[in-house]
């Protein structure tokens, strides 16, 4: 049977949970939005620009599902486009200007030369040549092939964790976790200079009906963790779109 227990009495005073009940309603270009927002405000503590962090975190302690106007550049739509006249011109300037003469090979593959001088820009992107001559089988299989060694080699030049794709269960699950509340109150602490509550107490503040744990808050800022991310971010713009 759930415990029974009351707020801390150091919630702070903005913080009102029934104020975020609209979360699971969130579809993902509403989520995109409300992390984005998220995402702008712990940039304005890290870059010291406190007053305007006051001045958007008032409108959302106000009203959480407030727009405060964050955009981002998610590049394209999808993860896969054609090359196009602007992006291949610079691919040249790039290769052109850290290239000697002899360097020039018929043979050498153009990520692989834009990875040795560092062009790093284009590191999460890679160029091919599909062969609409060959069989629709044949491609599919080489193209795997290219991609899960591309992938492997990318991972591990450039370590990070693996993306997941962003789901309606997804949705749920953060709403469900009440990650949106939980990072309001994680910022609103970093502003303050303040020491973050325990778990514990954070458990009595987003489950007043006294069914959170503090292994359950830990969760919840695991999920917190990999949501507000721009890599996410990216993931809901796509998702949004298709």
């Amino acid at each position: 049977m759930p415990r029974s227990s009351k707020p801390s009495p150091s919630c702070p005073p903005w913080f009102h949970l029934e104020r975020y009940s609209r979360t699971k309603s969130l579809d993902f270009d509403g989520w995109k939005t409300q992390i984005g927002n998220r995402i702008y405000l712990e940039g304005l503590i890290a870059s010291e620009q406190y007053e305007l962090f006051d001045l958007h975190f008032t409108e959302i302690s106000a009203g959480p599902f407030h727009d405060i106007g964050f955009d981002a550049n998610y590049a394209a739509p999808s993860s896969v486009y054609p090359l196009t006249i602007a992006k291949t011109m610079t691919i040249i300037e790039a290769l052109i200007g850290n290239m000697e003469e002899d360097e020039v090979d018929r043979h050498t593959q153009c990520d692989a030369k834009l990875t040795d001088i560092g062009a790093d820009g284009f590191s999460m992107q890679r160029h091919v040549t599909i062969d609409l001559r060959a069989s629709e089988s044949k491609i599919r299989r080489d193209f795997e092939k290219y991609l899960t060694a591309e992938i492997r080699a990318n991972r591990q030049r450039f370590e990070r964790k693996r993306e997941a794709e962003i789901t309606e269960t997804v949705l749920a699950s953060w709403s469900r976790q009440r990650i949106l509340p939980y990072q309001d109150l994680i910022l609103w602490y970093r502003r303050q200079g303040e020491k973050r509550p325990s778990g514990q107490i954070l458990s009595t503040w987003l489950y007043p009906d006294g069914t959170g744990t503090k292994d359950k808050v830990r969760e919840i800022g695991d999920a917190a963790d990999f949501a507000f991310t721009m890599t996410t971010l990216r993931q809901l713009a796509m998702a949004a779109e298709s």
